[in-house]
């Protein structure tokens, strides 16, 4: 009887051990109908498509009531004044009575930070494919993502003042861990950086819709005249009027 067992149980455990040889080489394989964050960044295409989803999440953001509403986010500003309806009428941001658990205000945090979640992720990775691009595709797409991450903090800044500032992916305990920076510091670095940026910008960009270099030294004004910095505001201003 003893014998009948073992000999019942030897093709069980081949089974049990080819199983789990078959499944290492299935979970060591890269998915066959999708492409990883690790895999992609790797191409020109690649690295453009990122940029097209930086901008489709700055463009694509709508206020209240949620981010599938067509209507464009600053035509709903309008909507909280005597232009869209009376004051009244509006019970919420219009009137002053609102809180941090607003949808509205939610939204306008959530919307932006995807576009810093984006712009990050593709300065961060873009370096894999720089052997494969012009270095003037490079420098263009790079100086693209850092003026639409400077016009998203902004936005930030304009409504909420200080506010946590990343510069790179996150892991899940940097989420957590983020704290307020002060505006000024935000400000100090977002000048610089889309100062130097500009340079690799046309004056007159070659495709409908993306920014430019008066797009990046107007996005540097904004951020100057938060910061009362006016002389700076004077100097970036004069040279998008002089171009």
């Amino acid at each position: 009887m003893k014998y009948i067992n073992k000999f019942k149980l030897l093709p069980v455990l081949i089974i049990l051990i080819l199983s789990t040889c078959s499944c290492n080489k299935y979970l060591d394989k890269q998915p066959l109908d999708a492409i990883t964050s690790e895999a992609f960044f790797e191409t020109a295409t690649q690295i453009n498509q990122a940029l097209t989803g930086v901008y489709n999440a700055y463009g694509a953001r709508t206020i209240s009531p949620g981010f599938s509403n067509p209507t464009t986010y600053y035509a709903k500003m309008d909507l909280y004044t005597e232009i869209g309806l009376e004051r009244s009428l509006n019970g919420t941001i219009g009137s002053g009575a609102y809180g941090t658990t607003n949808g509205s205000v939610a939204e306008i945090w959530a919307a932006f930070f995807q576009v810093i979640q984006r712009s990050n992720s593709l300065l961060f990775n873009m370096p894999k494919a720089q052997s494969v691009m012009s270095p003037v595709d490079y420098a263009r797409v790079q100086a693209e993502a850092k003026i639409l991450r400077a016009l998203a903090y902004w936005h930030l800044i304009t409504y909420f003042g200080d506010v946590p500032f990343f510069t790179g992916p996150l892991a899940q305990s940097d989420v957590y861990a983020a704290t307020r920076k002060p505006k000024k510091d935000i400000i100090n670095f977002l000048i610089t950086d889309v100062e130097a940026a500009s340079s690799a910008l046309a004056w007159l960009p070659t495709e409908t819709g993306r920014v430019s270099r008066g797009v990046a030294l107007g996005a540097a004004a904004r951020l100057a005249m938060l910061d009362k910095r006016y002389a700076d505001v004077i100097r970036l201003t004069d040279n998008v009027i002089a171009n």
